[in-house]
């Protein structure tokens, strides 16, 4: 049975209400009396008897002389009948409440109760390990899952020394961690746990301060989990990036170095094909000299490729120094060294306000020239092709650069397959190239922590996005907008 001190106190109060009401009641009615009393003994007038009690007469209240004493009498016995049931109406409802509040009280006791056992329910069932631990370090509850891990059973666990379930060597870093929840009420790291057998295992291990009733530190929630199949996981990933690198490493020495080799034959077959066209021209039919003039366009073919599979490779292979750069500077470089194709095309380049970056220079200016040459080759017929560059700085430490131009554009769909490797969306015999253009600017951004992509429809042109990463405390290139016709 519980004890309600509030509820005793409303008992003992509802009590003390009542011994004064009817202190009071009888007071107002012993009044009455003597007023009526002291009334007709002062005033005296033909025909009144009264007795010695102190009582009116028979007499006196038949002959209704003095109303004002039956007044006072009878006001007195009403008042405290009044409050007669004045003082049971509100001990009924004082009793009513107490019920009312005890029937809560034990359906919030109930209610409670009912939780705590689904609480203990769902702990001794949970799938990660969860224990108890005094101020000592010791268990004081383990749930199934925790001992399982272990080979122990719930009940051997108790009291056993928590550091006992973890290897010697990281012990001591684990108690640290242990300590610190007292200041921090939360810790959080990985170690190797020692199970019964002796074997190892890696888990992970989350501590969270423990309360008690006064308020108090009394200990600790230890949450543990095996993340034995996870690190090997891990393990298993970084050995094959590792051995991927070193593919991709292998692979691309071995197209710098064949890149390199290819091309002095090269040079070879387009010098001995110009010799022969200027020494032997009248010797050969017109359908020898097309066969001639193949040869010659297909050395320089393979040259460009040979060229841009190079470049490729010395852009995975070199890493990129940073330093500050100012794209609007790179941009204008770019444009004077593309002005005689932007002539022969008559179109239009528009630089406007670019931020500064924290990037290789080099590689920046490779990215420009390309964007910015794809923009001027791939354009409409008949239709002068614009070029604008511009570009923003964003949050994060990020800045956007795009490339938007007005030329013949791709379906949506092609917008990732654009950036492979020799990978053409038109035939050779439209519009020259190796395909390896933007598969460089893929890597150049890649290989700067960046990100590019392209948005584009048929016959309304494309706009390539690059993100960089900003120059620190850099807003944009403060050189005003220009152009190139």
């Amino acid at each position: 049975m519980v004890f309600d001190r509030a509820s005793g106190n409303s008992r003992r109060g509802h009590r003390s209400v009542s011994r004064w009401a009817v202190v009071v009641a009888v007071a107002l009615s012993s009044l009455a009396l003597l007023i009526s009393w002291d009334f007709a003994r002062h005033v005296r007038l033909p025909g009144t008897t009264w007795s010695l009690q102190g009582w009116p007469t028979e007499e006196l209240l038949a002959e209704k002389q003095f109303p004002a004493a039956r007044i006072y009498l009878v006001g007195g016995l009403l008042l405290s009948g009044l409050l007669t049931l004045l003082i049971h109406w509100r001990s009924q409802v004082v009793r009513k409440e107490r019920e009312a509040r005890e029937a809560a009280r034990g359906l919030i006791a109930a209610s409670a109760q009912g939780e705590l056992r689904e609480l203990a329910a769902a702990l001794e069932n949970a799938v990660g390990g969860i224990a108890s631990l005094d101020l000592d370090g010791s268990f004081t509850a383990v749930n199934q899952a925790y001992a399982g891990v272990l080979g122990w059973t719930p009940a051997e666990m108790l009291a056993m020394p928590w550091l006992e379930t973890v290897h010697p060597q990281d012990r001591q870093r684990l108690w640290e961690t242990f300590r610190q929840v007292r200041e921090a009420s939360k810790a959080e790291c990985e170690a190797r746990g020692l199970r019964r057998d002796g074997s190892v295992f890696a888990m992970q291990v989350v501590m969270v301060a423990r309360g008690g009733v006064d308020g108090q530190p009394a200990g600790h929630y230890c949450f543990m989990r095996d993340i034995t199949a996870r690190k090997r996981a891990e393990e298993a990933l970084r050995e094959s990036n590792s051995r991927l690198e070193a593919s991709n490493q292998e692979l691309a020495d071995f197209a710098a170095a064949a890149s390199h080799d290819m091309q002095e034959p090269l040079r070879k077959i387009q010098a001995f094909s110009d010799l022969l066209k200027l020494s032997y021209s009248t010797a050969l039919d017109e359908q020898g000299r097309q066969y001639l003039d193949r040869v010659y366009s297909a050395a320089e073919r393979m040259r460009t490729l040979v060229r841009d599979l190079l470049t490729l490779s010395r852009v995975a292979k070199t890493p990129p120094e940073p330093e500050i750069v100012d794209l609007g500077r790179v941009a204008r470089e770019v444009v004077c060294d593309l002005e005689l194709q932007i002539q022969a095309v008559g179109g239009r380049v528009e630089i406007g306000e670019l931020p500064a970056v924290l990037a290789d220079p080099t590689q920046m200016r490779q990215l420009l020239q390309n964007l910015i040459g794809n923009a001027l080759k791939f354009r409409r017929k008949d239709v002068p092709p614009e070029v604008t560059v511009s570009g923003a700085r964003r949050a994060g430490g990020r800045c956007q650069v795009e490339v938007r131009d007005n030329g013949i554009g791709f379906e949506e769909q092609y917008a990732e397959a654009v950036f492979a490797p020799f990978r053409r969306l038109h035939g050779r015999g439209e519009y020259d190239g190796t395909g390896l253009g933007l598969s460089v600017c893929r890597r150049i951004v890649e290989r700067h922590g960046g990100a590019i992509s392209a948005r584009s429809r048929p016959g309304h042109g494309s706009t390539f996005v690059v993100a960089l990463p900003a120059a620190p405390g850099a807003a944009v290139s403060p050189s005003p907008p220009g152009s190139a016709t």
